[in-house]
């Protein structure tokens, strides 16, 4: 499977490439990639800030998604690419979960760099639950 690396806050995770439908913007005012209609009038929403941590410096980052009513946009703080992986380890049963579903489990890479794969379905869940609520 292919995923696409981000940071938000602290946390280096990773999702699953085919959900992302665009990557609208990478470093500021420097993209000359297009924006797709779809985010039009979509106030973006901070995943770092949905995961209740504060934004880190780094590479920012704007990714479409089709949500379960509509189009969302979630800034990161990071972009780290695109990799294959195989599919995620799962979590040990120990670990508890703020937000049940949300985490598929865990990859590695050589670096011993830890991501936490997000479940979309659940993250979209979770968008528009915020959304409500604002």
């Amino acid at each position: 499977e292919r995923y696409l690396g981000v940071a938000a806050g602290p946390y280096a995770l990773a999702l699953p490439l085919l959900t992302v439908r665009q990557i609208l913007d990478v470093g500021g005012a420097s993209s000359t990639a297009p924006t797709d209609p779809r985010s039009l009038g979509v106030a973006p929403i901070s995943l770092a800030a949905l995961l209740d941590k504060p934004a880190q410096p780094g590479r920012p980052g704007l990714l479409l998604f089709d949500g379960h009513t509509g189009p969302v946009l979630l800034s990161v703080c990071g972009l780290s690419g695109v990799f294959d992986a195989p599919p995620p380890l799962p979590l040990p049963g120990t670990v508890s979960c703020r937000w049940p579903g949300l985490i598929r489990g865990v990859l590695t890479n050589d670096a011993s760099l830890l991501r936490l794969v997000l479940d979309p379905r659940v993250l979209m869940g979770l968008v528009e639950a915020a959304e409500a609520r604002a």
